[in-house]
């Protein structure tokens, strides 16, 4: 994973596939603190204690088709390489959290990468499941969700450029990336 977004990607996919009917999306960044904090809330399948033991074994994989899981140990290890953070809870049937804290300052922090991309991805391309983003700063708090999204750009059919340009450029304006891209 070469950026914040990719994780983004990444975790997001997995409470898709666990038959997550709602997913909440966390972006904080503390510039006086120099912490960028990114969660994801599910309400999916959720995992039993003995494989979320196991979850940030690079070795280990609860899906069948292949034998490694790169994901969540990735994730981790970038937040821990910059002094952050990980943590990640699950109930059986009830769904996971997780949350990771990157320390923005450190030599190893990743770069944001295209956040905007990702979120329009991940809101054109699973219209049945509601997908809710908040980003937070210090000066500012923004919320969307693809619900929400797809109705303002309800003319453009959700897999279209145009209904992907267009949401790509109203997520785009409404998160200050440039805030985050001096991170």
């Amino acid at each position: 994973m070469n950026s914040i977004a990719d994780h983004i990607l990444d975790i997001t996919n997995n409470s898709i596939r666990a038959a997550a009917t709602r997913i909440e999306i966390g972006l904080g960044y503390d510039d006086q603190a120099h912490t960028l904090t990114f969660s994801v809330l599910d309400n999916g399948k959720g995992m039993e204690a003995s494989v979320l033991e196991q979850v940030t074994d690079p070795f280990f994989t609860s899906r069948k088709s292949r034998k490694q899981g790169f994901g969540l140990p990735f994730i981790k290890m970038n937040a821990e390489l910059t002094g952050g953070s990980f943590s990640i809870e699950s109930i059986p049937g009830a769904g996971t959290r997780l949350e990771t804290r990157f320390i923005t300052n450190h030599i190893d922090m990743l770069p944001v990468g295209d956040l905007a991309g990702v979120l329009t991805i991940l809101f054109t391309s699973e219209p049945d499941i509601d997908i809710h983003f908040t980003f937070k700063t210090n000066e500012q708090e923004f919320q969307a969700g693809n619900q929400e999204i797809l109705e303002i750009f309800n003319e453009f059919p959700a897999g279209s450029a145009s209904c992907y340009t267009l949401i790509k450029t109203y997520l785009h304006d409404n998160i200050e990336l440039k805030t985050l891209l001096e991170v």
